[in-house]
C-alpha cells in the first residue's frame, strides 16, 4: 500500500529512489520549472548541455530518466516536458504527473516536484500521478506486472503547510481512489459484473465508507426484481428481461445538515449493452 505525503522541502537534498521534475519551454531555451531550482543550482553549467544531450526542448509529454551521480540526493532524476512556461496550468501538471507515474517502474519511493504552488495544482499533480499509475491486474495470475507500487510517494510543495494545500491533497487522493474503482467495475467483464454482483459490490464499498465513528450518514436500498414489478420499473425490467441475470436498482441516499437543495446524480446502470442488434456486428460485440 502506497504512503502519500505532502511536505515542504528541497527536490535536490530530498532522497528517493526517483525525484520528477518538469522542464518548460521559454525564449532561452528549456528550464526547469520553478519548483526545482535547488535542482538547477547543484547541476549549474552542467544542465544546460545536458538537456541538449538529451533532445529536451520542453515540450509536453517528453520524458527523459537521468542517473544523478550525486549530483543530487536522489539516484535517478526524472524530467518531464511541460510545454511553454505560460501556458502551464492545472491539466498540464495532471497530464505530466500521469505521464511520470508510469514512468518511475520500480521506484520504491518517489519525490514529485512539479509546479505546485497553489491548491490547484496541488490537487492536480495528485491526481496525475495516482491515476497515471492506474493498472487493472484482477485476472492476471502467472504474469507480474511490470508496474509496481512505490511504497512512498512524496509531493514536495512550498505551500504544504498551508490548509488550502492540504485539502487539495486528501481531496485529490479521495477522488482518485473512487476513480479507480470505478475503473475496475468498467473493466470487469460482463459475466462477471452482472446486476446482482454490482449492487452486490455498491452494498459492501457503502459499508465501508460508513463504518466508523465520524463516517457519513449515507442510506442504501437495493430493490431486486420483486419490488421494480412492484414499482412498475418497466424499462429496467423490459432490458434485464433479456439476460439470464435479473436487474437491480441501487438508491443511496446522503442527507447532509444544513443542505438547501436535492441534488439527484441518476447512473445508466447497465453492465453489458448489445448496442442494438441490429447495427453492431456480432465480432464487434465479443
Amino acid at each position: 500500500m502506497t504512503t502519500y505525503i505532502l511536505r515542504n522541502a528541497s527536490p535536490a537534498k530530498t532522497k528517493t529512489d526517483a525525484v520528477i521534475v518538469g522542464v518548460v519551454k521559454t525564449p532561452k531555451g528549456p528550464v526547469l520549472a520553478g519548483a526545482a531550482e535547488d535542482v538547477t543550482k547543484a547541476y549549474g553549467r552542467k544542465l544546460k548541455p545536458l538537456l541538449q544531450a538529451l533532445s529536451l526542448t520542453g515540450a509536453s509529454g517528453e520524458l527523459a530518466k537521468i542517473p544523478t551521480a550525486g549530483a543530487i540526493n536522489s539516484p535517478l532524476l526524472v524530467l518531464i516536458g511541460l510545454g511553454e512556461e505560460k501556458k502551464v496550468d492545472a491539466t498540464v501538471v495532471r497530464r505530466a504527473a500521469g505521464t511520470a507515474a508510469r514512468s518511475v517502474g520500480n521506484a520504491a519511493s518517489v519525490a514529485l516536484a512539479l509546479p505546485s504552488d497553489t491548491p490547484e495544482l496541488v490537487g492536480a499533480a495528485t491526481e496525475g500521478f495516482l491515476l497515471g499509475g492506474y493498472t487493472f491486474e484482477t485476472y492476471k495470475r502467472d504474469s507480474k506486472s511490470e508496474h509496481e507500487e512505490a511504497a512512498e510517494v512524496v509531493l514536495l510543495s512550498g505551500i504544504a503547510r498551508k490548509k488550502g494545500a492540504t485539502a487539495a491533497f486528501e481531496r485529490a487522493q479521495l477522488l482518485a481512489e473512487s476513480v479507480a474503482g470505478v475503473r475496475d467495475w468498467v473493466n470487469t467483464p460482463a459475466n462477471d459484473l452482472n446486476p446482482p454482483s454490482f449492487a452486490e459490490a455498491v452494498t459492501a464499498l457503502h459499508g465501508e465508507v460508513t463504518k466508523g465513528r465520524g463516517a457519513p450518514k449515507v442510506g442504501i436500498e437495493v430493490w431486486d426484481e420483486k419490488k421494480l414489478a412492484d414499482e412498475g420499473c418497466g424499462g429496467i425490467l423490459g432490458v434485464g428481461g433479456g439476460s439470464e441475470t435479473p436487474p437491480r436498482l441501487v438508491k443511496l441516499t446522503w442527507n447532509p445538515s444544513g443542505a438547501k437543495s436535492h441534488i439527484a446524480l441518476v447512473g445508466k446502470g447497465v453492465t453489458y449493452d448489445s448496442g442494438g442488434y441490429t447495427i453492431k456486428p456480432a465480432q464487434s460485440m465479443v
